[in-house]
């Protein structure tokens, strides 16, 4: 299922809900069983959030 939200995009899965931000260019994974938040930018650069989600910059 994909859900589209101005330029937010949402991919249920099963057990994973992938957030894709177009304009700023992150990519959100967050596994619900184990609770932790991925953010991934564009880039290779990646890091983990995990309780608050930290916005870096907006573009």
């Amino acid at each position: 299922m994909l859900v589209k939200i101005n330029s937010l995009h949402i991919l249920f899965y099963y057990d994973k809900i992938h957030i894709l931000f177009s304009s700023s260019s992150l990519y959100i994974e967050r596994t619900i069983l184990q609770g932790s938040v991925h953010i991934k930018r564009a880039l290779n650069s990646d890091f983990s959030c995990g309780h608050s989600m930290k916005k870096q910059r907006t573009s």
